[in-house]
């Protein structure tokens, strides 16, 4: 009997070793299952994160040609008014330039009328300075004159 009760827990140890062994097949059948589960899971999250990701970088490069393209039409128009402004500068400076060349031959031409005024007065005074000096030495010397006729006679 002994051999029989050996037998007989000698099987039921067999039966619970593959009760569990087939237990422990089931849960790494399981484990498998939910490693390709969970690595799809992963897979399609990381797709998804990209996808987005690179929608949200496509937006970002839009706005960001968006803005290089209003710089450069700010750049486009600073220069044309730039350029613009130079012209305004250049054009009144040749218009000043030629005022102040027009002023300075007004005056010069004036300088000239007048000190061509003021020699023709100076010479008309030296001529009636002259001829009332002429006069007055005239004058002068007819009364010493007289004067010396007169001291002539008196003495």
């Amino acid at each position: 009997m002994s051999a029989q009760q050996n037998s007989h827990q000698s099987s039921a140890q067999n039966s619970a070793i593959v009760t569990r062994l087939d237990l422990l097949e089931l849960r790494m059948t399981h484990l498998e299952e939910n490693e390709d589960t969970n690595y799809r899971l992963l897979s399609t999250k990381i797709n998804s994160f990209e996808k987005e990701n690179e929608k949200e970088h496509k937006r970002l490069y839009e706005k960001i040609d968006a803005i290089d393209e209003k710089i450069e039409k700010l750049d486009a128009k600073i220069d044309n008014k730039i350029e613009s402004l130079d012209s305004k500068i250049d054009n009144l400076e040749s218009k000043m330039n030629k005022k102040i060349d027009d002023l300075e031959s007004k005056m010069n031409k004036k300088i000239d009328d007048l000190e061509s005024k003021i020699n023709n007065k100076f010479d008309g005074f030296k001529k009636d300075l002259k001829w009332e000096l002429g006069l007055g030495a005239t004058i002068v010397t007819a009364t010493i004159a007289l004067i010396n006729v007169v001291q002539h006679f008196l003495s």
